[in-house]
């Protein structure tokens, strides 16, 4: 009876670690700098990853921030059907040491940037073909990487975009 008792925790063991593994983003779908990806059936690149300085709020007005932080700004490209899993995805920059930071900080919310809602088209945007997005990011002073995207659906696997060279 014992050795059942084990033989049954240990594939609850297995199976729980599967089911964890399954649910983060570990297998880069990636191509050239600036090139596109295919991903959750569509595609995108990154047209550019800037530093941006001197926000404003919506009254013109300057936003002071800490000299210990930085703000940047992603434009995304890209070409999906409208029903694609792509439309829920998660946009986040990583830096150098592979720390993510999430697209629109609430420390943000009153800077004249993009308004960003994911991969969704925008409602100014042609209602068929590739469209851009814009997503904007606070971290602290680090060497930025590139921008992983992942779709729930999709995961273990996401899409890692580059800045072209």
């Amino acid at each position: 009876m014992p050795a059942l008792a084990v033989a049954a925790v240990g594939y609850n063991i297995v199976d729980g670690y599967d089911k964890w593994h399954n649910q983060r983003p570990t297998e880069a779908v990636s191509g050239p700098p600036g090139e596109w990806v295919e991903y959750a059936a569509g595609r995108l690149r990154l047209r550019s990853l800037a530093e941006v300085d001197g926000l404003t709020d919506v009254a013109g007005r300057p936003i002071d921030l800490p000299s210990t932080v930085r703000v940047w700004q992603a434009v995304i490209e890209i070409d999906a059907p409208d029903d694609a899993p792509l439309e829920v995805c998660e946009i986040r920059l990583q830096d150098a040491a592979g720390d993510t930071y999430a697209a629109d900080p609430a420390e943000l919310a009153a800077a004249d940037v993009e308004s960003f809602y994911g991969c969704l088209r925008p409602f100014d945007a042609p209602p068929t073909g590739p469209f851009t997005v814009t997503a904007t990011f606070l971290t602290p002073v680090v060497e930025v990487s590139g921008i992983r995207v992942t779709v729930t659906t999709e995961l273990p696997r996401y899409a890692w975009l580059t800045p072209p060279a």
